[in-house]
């Protein structure tokens, strides 16, 4: 017994100087009346699952990281080792989705099968035992749960441009396809996700998870529609692509993401971009892109850091701009067979780049020769 005290006062110790501490520890020797049980045994200090039907629902728990669950099993009569499944819910039991993990085959002694969890954020958290296969019955001895207590999210996490990250042009004949690489496209923009915004570290121990946003066009954005100019554009984490943006006339949107920002620190994106060949009806020379991005366009797993109410970012004005840089000229009012000493047409000629797009701005000698004689 003094032992036992000795060993329970080191631990105790050990909780209070680490943050770590028992969650659930459940010696199984009753029915226990916060718990949740379905058709299963309490015999000699064991809880008895002896049907797939049969299970074992803890009482809720909250936010805790480093989770481990440490569940002493074994089967219990003959034909068949059982399977035992242990599944996670962070809803109080309305889904089982959270996490899931099955131990096959329980030998007829008492072993201690443990299942790394990780994060559960939220207050509602259960976890389900269950026998999932086999003859023989499911025994649960002990049940154990340890992790460290996170505290409520500390909502200070937001992004930021990163300043002169823009191209100054993007050439007309860049055309990549999508999905881009970190390699293709032009670089348009960078944005930097922080973990605790500008007063980190924030008080929480949570990464910040960003999964969806949307680029809206800024005030000095000349592009009308952008879905007749870009071909395809990605967000990147270093030369991992995040995510496709979808293009509509007037948004980007970037859905589905998993970008974990470790907690207290941040991470750049960089969004790249190629243009159409040709461009569309409503694109021209020298049109610059501009790119915002608002809180409301933004959006965090609740999981993870809580978002600050942060300002609307803007990509700077008057970069981006579309470059059309001609390689050949061509007729665009050809010539027309034309009377003696009288006028011809407006004959125009234009300079063009490999897509066919206008080059706006080009400057040099045009000469015209003919069979006859010209004038004028």
């Amino acid at each position: 017994p003094m032992k036992k005290n000795y060993l329970s006062l080191i631990l105790l110790i050990c909780a209070l100087n680490f943050g770590f501490g028992q969650i659930l520890n459940d010696d199984c020797s009753v029915l226990t009346g916060t718990w949740t049980f379905n058709s299963v045994d309490q015999n000699g200090g064991y809880w008895l699952l002896d049907d797939n039907a049969d299970y074992v629902i803890s009482e809720p728990f909250g936010s805790y990281n480093n989770l481990v669950l440490t569940s002493n099993l074994r089967s219990f009569g003959g034909g068949g080792d059982p399977d035992c499944t242990i599944e996670i819910s962070d809803d109080g039991g309305t889904t089982w989705t959270a996490g899931t993990i099955t131990f096959s085959g329980l030998a007829n002694s008492y072993i201690n099968y443990d299942y790394n969890i990780g994060t559960l954020a939220g207050n509602n958290n259960r976890i389900r035992w269950r026998r999932s296969a086999g003859v023989e019955g499911l025994r649960i001895n002990t049940i154990t749960l340890t992790g460290n207590a996170i505290g409520s999210s500390s909502n200070n996490s937001d992004i930021i441009a990163v300043a002169a990250s823009e191209s100054a042009t993007i050439s007309s004949t860049i055309n990549d396809t999508a999905p881009l690489t970190s390699t293709q496209g032009v670089q348009v923009w960078q944005i930097t996700v922080r973990d605790g915004g500008a007063s980190a570290p924030d008080a929480d121990n949570l990464s910040t998870i960003l999964t969806d946003l949307t680029f809206a066009q800024a005030a000095g954005n000349q592009v009308t529609t952008w879905t007749d100019a870009i071909e395809s554009i990605a967000l990147f984490d270093g030369t991992t692509r995040v995510a496709t943006g979808n293009v509509t006339a007037n948004q980007i949107q970037f859905t589905g993401m998993n970008v974990d920002v470790a907690d207290d620190t941040q991470t750049t994106l960089t969004v790249r971009l190629s243009l159409q060949c040709p461009l569309g009806a409503d694109a021209f020379d020298n049109e610059d892109f501009g790119f915002s991005l608002s809180n409301a366009n933004t959006t965090f797993s609740p999981s993870g850091s809580g978002k600050a109410t942060f300002p609307a970012i803007t990509s700077a004005n008057g970069q981006n701009r579309i470059d059309v840089s001609a390689t050949e000229l061509s007729f665009t009012v050809n010539p027309t067979t034309t009377g003696v000493n009288s006028p011809m047409i407006d004959v125009v000629v234009a300079a063009l780049d490999n897509c066919g797009n206008i080059d706006t701005d080009f400057t040099g000698t045009v000469s015209l020769t003919s069979t006859g004689t010209m004038t004028g």
